[in-house]
């Protein structure tokens, strides 16, 4: 009833007991590669039990922009993020990001699983859709998906910037220890809480291990795999 008449033969429930050619195992990294946590579909429900291939994310993604799915306008909804009332800009809008690339304009959106990445994007006035799927936790999905897109619309990658990594005192620390809802770029909320412990500070929320935050001036804190924190708000 739903994927069907799209076309989308290749995505479906994910269920994990049914026999479903060509499905990929997920991974993960740890110093070698082992097998992803089992995961009951049950769990994530809606919101991540479907299967698909990367030409069915971009047939979706056309379809979902054509007004095959929802109504222009609801589309519009979809794309169009709302001013907070800080006004504090946002770019995540009723289910998507929208943003920019250089000068063009993108809709996307990622997902992860146990042993699962993804990175889809759309930049609607260049008739350029990129779907990035990966079964090794947790590569930069994203990543590799910007990078195809500065390579094809001839956009220079920005000049990497180097960590500062200045040291804190006790009076510098004191502000940022708390509590926090951090809102990722792709619009997911995680739960965190920053404490110190001697000179740095710590930020525990990601997974098993707290992970260490260098002070690069102002709000502004740098974690593993150039992770940017900017501490501000959602305390």
């Amino acid at each position: 009833t739903f994927f069907a008449p799209l076309g989308l033969r290749g995505t479906m429930y994910c269920d994990v007991k049914p026999i479903i050619p060509h499905r990929a195992d997920g991974y993960e990294f740890e110093g070698r590669l082992v097998n992803a946590d089992y995961l009951s579909m049950n769990q994530p429900f809606s919101a991540g039990p479907l299967c698909s291939t990367t030409g069915g994310l971009v047939k979706w993604t056309r379809a979902l922009a054509s007004g095959k799915v929802v109504s222009p306008s609801s589309y519009a909804r979809m794309t169009t993020p709302e001013p907070l009332t800080s006004r504090r800009p946002m770019t995540y809008a009723y289910g998507l990001v929208a943003d920019t690339l250089g000068r063009h304009r993108v809709v996307l959106h990622g997902g992860g699983i146990n042993g699962f990445i993804s990175d889809l994007r759309h930049y609607p006035h260049d008739s350029l859709v990129i779907a990035v799927l990966a079964n090794t936790a947790a590569p930069p999905a994203n990543e590799v998906g910007a990078a195809i897109a500065r390579t094809v619309l001839g956009v220079p990658a920005p000049a990497p910037v180097m960590p500062k990594d200045m040291a804190t005192t006790a009076a510098d620390r004191a502000p940022f220890v708390g509590n926090y809802l951090l809102t990722m770029t792709d619009g997911r909320r995680q739960r965190l809480r920053i404490y110190e412990q001697g000179d740095p500070l710590f930020v525990e929320g990601f997974g098993e291990r707290p992970i260490r935050m260098r002070w690069q001036g102002g709000t502004l804190f740098l974690g593993p795999g150039r992770m940017m924190f900017d501490v501000t708000g959602n305390r």
